[in-house]
């Protein structure tokens, strides 16, 4: 009708005739009142009309008509004034920008008007604009659009930068309501489709200002709710900017579709026959409109990609950054599904447009750099907890694949019967039967292997790693089922990437911000890279620090899941053990050992693969997969069979690392050898670390007897004590013996092999290992016996005191073995028990115990001919032991006296027994209970080689000496029987004299009573014989002793002394 109007006009060409149609249509405006589409056309015809008059006086008056003829609170009338308006400006553009100019400036003057006017406007406040003055200004600005649309071509780039443009300058910045806010929006838009490149040859200038208006005037919007149509109308006037010339950049799309994207995807969802959800559809609508537009110019990968953006990565590095994606990635997110699900159509919408507008080049393949990372966004959504989101996911999975198709080089009806797999799989989306999950991961993961190109798997993996701590539990499972899939079947092209993966995957466990099912899920996709490239995933562990996270235990654990790979990695550790093992040769057994942290930090490692082992923590984990658990439960019982294989390296491995770093410190990674350059790190118990080692090793081979026997005896602790560590390694090496003796040939062989033989601590370790398994040698296997005994035998000339010590206790336990093996070491045995008892640097005595208390193991089983030749050479070599201050030493040397008493028939033997007579006889009350028992066994031993019956008898009672009978009774009967031996007597009392410079107070007291005793039954003809002077000056110098006991003692022997 307008172009119809608009030529007959034309055609008629007569101004008269065309001011009474003005004239006419004027006349007409009062009978559509009551019907706005009327009143609308009426108007449009009166403009059109008006831009044919010659008359400018005509024109203003009509134009002035208008204005007052319209409701300018009623949108409907205010865009009818304002086409009219517009269609006027076709031929009196001047006179229509003058008199818009000047309603306002009337209507400032009216409202200022009246008798307190000027004091309004004297008063320095902001205006407060009536509801009538808003409406004449939003009809005003919303004319200024118009007029530009209609405003003839050649003049209009001049009236937009010197008159439109001005005005509305004045308003952009003052747009709190609503109404004002609405005229702007359409009058940019309007002057967008003005100055589009199809009609008019012209670079806006405003364009980035108009578009920055825009985005701001939205923001006014509350997010969640629409009442008005500002953000359709915001988002086209948007649309039309986005068409002039030059095109948008990446960074304007993206700060644009972030803005419009923040207040239509979160609109809440309303009845759908609601005004307002009409509102939410228009919103939509025009938001995808403005995709597509942006993609309509330019239809490639490259602006797909910007409106698909992904997040950077720093390990996209090849890719240039897009932009647009990005706009979706906080919905994909959000807890709320209606906005997942509006975002993930958007991007359906746009996937799907693409490829059927893109204009194909067939035979010729191009790039999509970033198709990998766009891929990893998509594919764990379909696990998503909304139905619709699963199934717009499924969606765009299957455009990506069909586009990445297209290009390259394929034309659209190809037919791909991979990606086509995609389409069946919808089905299996609703979740309704209990393998659906798994049937759909497996799907998707089988299209995902075939088809993601191998340039794409860095950006592939990175992605999904960044989405394992997603707040959806089963999107964020499903990245990890996803990840440990491309990992099993393409982990080993990730050589240069294969750290990088595992410092990520790390990172991400420390973090713990996954859920349980996802974190199983992704320790099986490290385990399952770390099958493809094990020497990477360890080092990386063991470069963590001490002590270790739980995360890194579990990494631990997992790698050891099944027995191959269990194997490596133990392998692997006992290398890096071992080989610390020279370091340690510089170190003395009385220093405190430095320890390389690394050492350390390999047997940690192998604390948690030795736990790893155990089915119970597989099948927790196993449980809290949430894909393929049934593929999971065997591995722990294999690994568990390993563990056994591999138990006599594991033992001695851990016996050595323990007399290492026991009481030791531990070397900083970087630091030197040399105690002056490093920090000591005493948080670090090192020899903690072995103990829980060693735990683990027994509870995982279920030696539960080896654990109750080392709980028994309390040797837990003595592991890390820098003085106790190798009765700890005797404890558990006798246990494993008692226990489990089918292993210790092989850790007998594995300590040769494996221990340094220039560390002092190696060899201690040796010799008190060998110490224990000597208790469990036979004739039956003479290889491993002569293996023992042999290291044994070398231990004997060892620089080392402690060394010679746990020898000559190997060497003792020899009573335990079979009588034939015994029969054939027996002499060699004897013969280095007697040079430990000589040994000259034994100062403490540690060698002469073991020696001695060996001795007497080996009288139960010797016969007498066996100790003939070492006899007395035994008994004078402990005799000077009955007097040491250790009660331990004196109770073992009167223990070994007994036992040797059995042997000695000979007189030269008899000689011994009385020259030790007095020793046992005052020992008898001694001040430590065992040298007390362990005295009245040698006297009872002894007295049965006197042929006495009276002392055999007497004898007996030595046990009960202090409960049926005293000492001072016990030694009074006992001395009037010892001086039938009327030979010996003389030395008997000089002998016991030498006890009266005593250091112990109990002895001295023993041998003044013993004296008086003794020589007051002493017959008249032999009391001359008596060397009386040096024993009464004994006697004189003991009364001026300060013990009471002493002095009482002394006087006591002296009344018994009347008749010397």
């Amino acid at each position: 009708l307008a172009e119809f109007l608009n030529k007959t006009l034309n055609f008629v060409g007569n101004d008269k005739w065309i001011s009474a149609l003005a004239a006419a249509l004027r006349e007409q405006f009062h009978l559509y009142c009551g019907c706005d589409e009327a009143r609308r056309m009426c108007f449009m015809c009166f403009g059109i009309t008006l831009s044919k008059l010659q008359s400018g006086m005509l024109v203003v008056d009509y134009l002035q008509a208008l204005f007052i003829s319209t409701r300018h609170n009623s949108i409907t009338e205010q865009t009818s004034l304002a086409e009219a308006v517009g269609y006027v400006a076709q031929g009196h553009v001047d006179i229509v920008l003058t008199k818009l100019e000047n309603v306002t400036k009337r209507e400032h003057v009216r409202k200022s008007s009246g008798v307190l006017g000027f004091i309004r406007d004297a008063i320095p406040l902001r205006p407060v604009l009536g509801n009538d003055m808003l409406s004449l200004r939003s009809s005003v600005l919303l004319c200024y659009g118009y007029v530009a649309l209609h405003c003839p071509l050649d003049l209009l780039a001049m009236k937009l930068e010197h008159v439109i443009m001005r005005y509305l300058t004045s308003y952009f910045d003052n747009v709190e309501e609503e109404v004002i806010r609405r005229s702007l929006l359409i009058t940019i838009k309007l002057i967008a489709e003005a100055v589009h490149p199809s009609r008019i040859a012209y670079e806006f200038p405003f364009r980035a200002r108009l578009l920055h208006y825009v985005t701001e005037y939205i923001r006014f919007e509350r997010p969640e709710v629409a009442y008005t149509d500002l953000r359709k109308l915001a988002i086209e006037a948007a649309i039309e900017l986005g068409k002039l010339n030059p095109p948008l950049s990446d960074s304007n799309i993206h700060s644009v579709g972030t803005t419009f994207a923040g207040v239509v995807l979160p609109l809440e969802q309303v009845n759908s026959d609601s005004e307002m959800q009409t509102l939410i559809a228009d919103c939509l609508l025009q938001f995808n409109a403005w995709l597509l537009e942006n993609l309509n110019r330019s239809m490639t990968i490259g602006q797909l990609v910007i409106l698909l953006k992904v997040n950077n990565h720093p390990m996209i590095l090849s890719i240039i950054i897009p932009y647009i994606l990005q706009l979706f990635l906080p919905w994909f997110v959000s807890t709320n599904a209606v906005h997942r699900e509006r975002a993930m159509e958007c991007c359906r919408l746009l996937l799907k447009h693409f490829f059927d507008h893109v204009d194909l080049l067939l035979g010729q393949a191009l790039s999509f750099p970033t198709f990998g990372c766009i891929l990893a966004k998509f594919a764990p959504r379909t696990f998503d907890c909304s139905y619709h989101v699963r199934v717009a996911s499924l969606d765009c999975i299957y455009w990506l694949f069909t586009i990445a198709t297209v290009n390259l080089g394929h034309g659209r009806c190809y037919q791909d019967i991979i990606v086509d797999k995609l389409k069946r799989h919808t089905e299996l989306l609703d979740f309704s039967s209990p393998d659906s999950q798994t049937r759909l991961m497996e799907s998707l993961c089988e299209v995902i292997e075939q088809r993601l190109p191998v340039e794409h798997m860095q950006q592939y993996m990175s992605v999904l790693t960044e989405l394992l701590t997603d707040d959806q539990a089963s999107v964020s499972c499903a990245a990890a089922g996803f990840l440990k899939s491309i990992l099993i079947n393409r982990g080993s092209m990730l050589t240069s990437e294969a750290e990088t993966l595992f410092n990520t995957l790390l990172t991400k466990f420390t973090q713990q911000k996954m859920c349980l099912q996802t974190y199983a899920e992704a320790l099986q996709a490290f385990c399952e890279l770390g099958r493809h490239h094990l020497t990477v995933a360890m080092n990386r562990l063991l470069s963590e620090s001490l002590p270790l996270s739980h995360a890194v235990c579990d990494c631990w654990r997992v790698l050891n899941r099944d027995s191959t790979m269990f194997a490596m990695v133990l392998d692997y550790l006992f290398e890096m053990i071992t080989a610390e093992f020279d370091t340690d040769n510089e170190h003395s057994l009385t220093e405190c050992p430095v320890v390389p942290l690394s050492s350390v930090m390999a047997t940690a490692a192998l604390k948690e693969a030795i736990h790893a082992s155990g089915n119970f923590w597989f099948f927790a984990f196993c449980f809290l997969s949430k894909f393929h658990f049934s593929l999971c439960l065997p591995w722990g019982v294999e690994s568990n069979t390993v563990l056994l294989k591999y138990f006599p390296q594991l033992f001695a491995t851990l016996m050595l690392q323990c007399g290492r770093i026991a009481g030791g410190v531990v070397r900083q990674r970087g630091a030197s050898a040399s105690r002056a350059n490093f920090k000591l790190s005493p948080l670090i118990a090192c020899g903690g670390i072995v103990v829980t080692t060693i735990r683990a090793l027994l509870v995982r081979a279920r030696q539960d007897d080896v654990l109750f026997a080392l709980t028994e005896a309390d040797r837990w602790n003595d592991f890390d004590h820098p003085y106790h560590y190798p009765d700890a390694i005797y404890e558990v090496s006798k246990a494993i013996g008692m226990h489990y003796p089918e292993t210790l040939p092989a850790i007998a062989a594995q300590l040769q092999e494996i221990a340094s033989r220039d560390s002092s601590r190696c060899r201690l370790v040796l010799a008190c290992v060998f110490s224990a398994f000597m208790k469990f040698c036979s004739s039956d296997d003479e290889q491993f016996a002569q293996t023992i005994v042999n290291g044994l035998m070398s231990k004997f000339s060892d620089p080392e005191l402690l060394i010679r010590k746990m020898a000559a206790r190997g060497l003792g336990n020899m009573a335990h073995c079979d009588g034939k093996l015994f029969n054939y070491y027996s002499s060699l045995t004897i013969s280095s028990m007697l040079i430990g008892l000589e040994d000259s640097s034994d100062f403490k005595d540690e060698i002469a115990f073991e020696a001695m208390q060996g001795l007497s193991k080996l009288t139960a089983k010797c016969m007498p001919d066996q100790f003939a030749n070492v006899l007395i050479s035994v008994v004078l070599a402990i005799r000077p032991f009955f007097e040491k201050e250790s009660g331990a030493i004196r109770s073992v040397a009167f223990n070994l006296l007994g036992n040797m008493s059995r042997f000695g028939r000979d007189s030269k033997f008899l000689e011994q027994v009385h020259g030790c007579m007095i020793s046992v006889l005052l020992h008898l009350n001694d001040e430590v209970e065992d040298v007390c028992t362990a005295a009245a066994f040698a006297l009872q031993e002894m007295v049965k080689l006197l042929n006495c019956e009276q002392l055999t008898d007497l004898s007996v009672k030595a046990n009960q000496i202090g409960k049926e009978i005293t000492y001072a009774e016990f030694l009074k009967e006992f001395a009037s029987i010892l001086v039938c031996f009327v030979e010996q007597v003389d030395f008997y009392a000089l002998t016991c004299s030498n006890y009266f410079k005593s250091a112990s107070s109990r002895m001295r007291c023993n041998a003044a009573l013993f004296i008086g005793y003794f020589l007051g039954v002493v017959p008249d003809d032999l009391r001359n014989t008596i060397s009386k002077e040096s024993i009464l000056s004994g006697l004189i110098m003991l009364l001026k002793e300060p013990e009471v006991e002493v002095r009482r003692a002394a006087a006591l022997a002296m009344s018994y002394l009347y008749a010397y």
